[in-house]
């Protein structure tokens, strides 16, 4: 695979140095789909952190599209993480993430579950991993970028392909997740990018694995219908976040009193056992 030589379109971009890049990403998109209030919020407190569940996906990500660079920047520590050997062992280490037994084995089963795959695999044969990509909306003049994890040619078409770990690879479930987490904002925002800088415009690919055994993967084209709703999304979120910033000012989700709601479901559910979805019983 051979990217195009295009301006815009870059492979060897750190993940540090891509966060610092100007422009409208998906992930601000995400928050600004929460409410301006969110946006805001995270534009001022960047989060420069690792929590535990970003390093497992970081570690999954990097096994399944890099995995000769796997090989170099993790190694195992299976004892206690206390005395004098874990010290010497870390320090040994310092430049390279450390991963458990369970954490390695589970990231294991991850990569063989969905490079074994042959609906995947065939997307994984050839590639390039993470291209950042940045361009010009050119409806809205406004700077633009993304972070795509896997760029490939299938039968002379080029694909742009997202890892993501999943609870559940279900069709309808990971099609209701997608929704709600704004996974069609990201496909639209990446193939309009993709299009605005090469004159081709790419399909896209979900590439999904549940985070558990067995490791279900699954994959998933974003039809035309799915992209245009996106793209109609994003548009409207940056006519929202323009008039936030030309007026200063940040909203949350609702403005005044609401009525509280309860989900269709919760109608039928006088002799479900309801202790598990988090609801306080004893109020």
């Amino acid at each position: 695979m051979i990217l195009p030589n295009v301006p815009g379109i870059n492979p060897n971009i750190p993940f540090a140095d891509y966060l610092k890049l100007p422009g409208l990403s998906a992930s601000a998109l995400k928050k600004l789909m929460r409410s301006p209030l969110a946006f805001k919020w995270a534009k001022d407190h960047p989060d420069t952190g690792s929590t535990p569940a970003l390093a497992m996906g970081t570690a999954t990500h990097t096994a399944i599209l890099e995995p000769e660079r796997f090989k170099e920047d993790y190694v195992i520590w299976d004892g206690d993480k206390r005395g004098k050997d874990w010290l010497a062992f870390k320090e040994a280490n310092a430049n390279r993430s450390i991963l458990s037994a369970s954490e390695y084995e589970n990231v294991e089963g991850m990569r063989n579950a969905i490079r074994n795959f042959g609906p995947a695999a065939r997307y994984l044969q050839d590639g390039i991993a993470e291209v950042t990509i940045q361009w010009i909306d050119p409806e809205t003049g406004r700077p633009m970028r993304g972070r795509v994890d896997w760029v490939t040619k299938i039968n002379g078409q080029t694909v742009l392909s997202d890892l993501k770990t999943t609870r559940d690879s279900s069709p309808r479930k990971f099609g209701a997740d997608a929704y709600k987490l704004g996974y069609h904002i990201q496909s639209a925002l990446y193939c309009d990018g993709w299009y605005h800088l090469t004159g081709e415009f790419p399909r896209f690919v979900f590439l999904a694995v549940e985070s558990k055994e067995p490791y279900e993967p699954a994959v998933f084209n974003t039809p035309e219908d799915v992209l245009a709703q996106g793209h109609e999304e994003y548009m409207r979120l940056q006519a929202t976040l323009k008039e936030c910033e030309d007026t200063n000012t940040w909203p949350p989700r609702a403005m005044e009193e609401q009525d509280l709601t309860l989900p269709a479901w919760a109608m039928d559910s006088e002799d479900e056992d309801l202790s598990d979805i988090g609801l306080d019983l004893t109020a």
